[in-house]
């Protein structure tokens, strides 16, 4: 799993550090109600399980600290389990597929297929709506934008389905605070 970063933990390790970093899994089932994962000094991280069909054991976490709370999708359609996960969130971390403005241009291509199983923009609007989230932050764009343009348009479905939070299109190393 660290085999990508081999030439910086070699640099590392010559250098600043005596050992390799040590990898710690925690492998977990995942349902469709919440499960508490992990829980030390006021952090409590939840996960349930989400609907990325046909890949399996797509899972949402929710990460509770004493500043705020702050939702992660990873990849999932918009689905109730996230919805209710993500009820009075501050932030929610939640993938974007422009899926209802390009349903007739994928319509028989290999898209069609890919869109089902992520995240509709405007449906997002409404679940985003619905949970009360304070700022919704778009993330693993598809297609993703070349420009501002781009990113507005992304908005603009957002808020057709009826969110009027604070919104932010997803750019690497993009952050938003909390408490």
């Amino acid at each position: 799993m660290l085999d990508p970063y081999a030439a910086d933990i070699a640099l590392r390790m010559e250098h600043v550090q005596e050992a390799p970093p040590e990898l710690r899994t925690h492998a977990f089932a995942c349902a469709s109600e919440p499960r508490e994962l992990w829980s030390r000094d006021g952090v409590t991280v939840e996960a349930v399980a989400v609907h990325h069909e046909p890949v399996r054991d797509a899972v949402a976490y929710r990460v509770r600290t004493p500043d705020g709370t702050v939702v992660i999708s990873g990849d999932t359609r918009v689905c109730d389990e996230v919805e209710a996960l993500s009820r009075d969130a501050d932030v929610l971390v939640h993938e974007a597929c422009r899926t209802t403005a390009l349903r007739a241009a994928v319509a028989g291509t290999p898209f069609e297929k890919i869109f089902a199983y992520h995240a509709d923009t405007v449906a997002l609007g409404g679940l985003a709506m619905r949970a009360g989230v304070g700022h919704l932050m778009l993330t693993h764009l598809i297609p993703a934008p070349d420009d501002e343009a781009g990113e507005g348009a992304f908005e603009q479905d957002v808020r057709l389905g009826g969110y009027a939070g604070t919104l932010s299109v997803g750019r690497d190393l993009m952050t938003a605070t909390i408490g």
